[in-house]
């Protein structure tokens, strides 16, 4: 993934599958901040450090006003990747802190 891409992430897009996501890479890995300024829908936003999740934000809305007042999503300690799926998806997979996640590439 290109750097453009991760700053293009989800914006534009109209939705997002269930059990589909996007996965960001924190490299070096450190505490992290995420918003929601030209995503269309809601998301739940799994935060992992060395293959297991250490917070899960759910239903976070999108932003719909200027990027200035829209609200930042801190990861709450470091990670070393970040996957955002479709709002909803954390509890259909029973995601929780502690979980552990394996990750597949679809082509």
């Amino acid at each position: 993934m290109t750097d453009q891409e991760k700053r293009q992430g989800l914006k534009g897009r109209s939705s997002l599958p269930m059990n589909r996501g996007m996965l960001f890479t924190v490299n070096p890995e450190q505490d992290v901040q995420l918003w929601m300024v030209g995503v269309r829908f809601p998301l739940d936003m799994v935060f992992l450090h060395n293959g297991k999740v250490s917070a899960v934000l759910r239903d976070v809305p999108p932003c719909s006003t200027s990027p200035g007042d829209c609200p930042i999503y801190p990861s709450g300690g470091i990670v070393d990747s970040v996957i955002e799926l479709a709002a909803g998806t954390a509890d259909s997979l029973s995601l929780a802190e502690g979980s552990t996640i394996k990750i597949l590439e679809l082509d």
